[in-house]
């Protein structure tokens, strides 16, 4: 399954150079949703080698993009608009996601120390964030996954 992730990987990165020379013709919320939905279809398509790091002790060559992802999915909690708001209401799994890749992330073992910072930063960052988004985490779960 990996061998047939790597060409999709491709081709979103085609996609997103496609978005970058054309998102000044778009509105705002189509803008935003389109990022949404490119960073959220990158960490699934990450999630494949993710895993398969995580399961065989390996190191994670995209780190930093789904760090990235997670930061540019979780970010439109607070910092959209109100018209986009109301259209990430009806896609809150795509937000639950990016949580849970956070905690993918978490259990990574073959870290270098600057991958281990960037996680620590992610993960601070989500705990000070959820104070500000609508759809709050759970405190149990917080407490579970984030040691809080």
């Amino acid at each position: 399954m990996i061998e047939l992730v790597a060409p999709l990987i491709s081709t979103y990165h085609g996609i997103l150079q496609h978005y970058e020379l054309c998102k000044g013709k778009l509105h705002v919320v189509q803008q935003e949703i389109i990022q949404f939905r490119c960073s959220h279809l990158c960490c699934a398509l990450n999630n494949f080698n993710l895993l398969f790091s995580i399961d065989q002790k390996l190191n994670f060559e995209g780190v930093h993009e789904f760090a990235s992802n997670i930061y540019t999915i979780l970010g439109f909690h607070s910092k959209s608009s109100d018209s986009f708001k109301l259209w990430q209401i009806t896609n809150r799994r795509s937000s639950d996601y990016a949580v849970k890749g956070l905690i993918c992330l978490k259990g990574l073992t073959n870290l270098t120390d600057d991958q281990r910072t960037l996680i620590k930063e992610l993960e601070d960052w989500v705990l000070v964030e959820d104070q500000k988004w609508i759809y709050r985490m759970d405190a149990s779960f917080a407490a579970k996954y984030f040691n809080r």
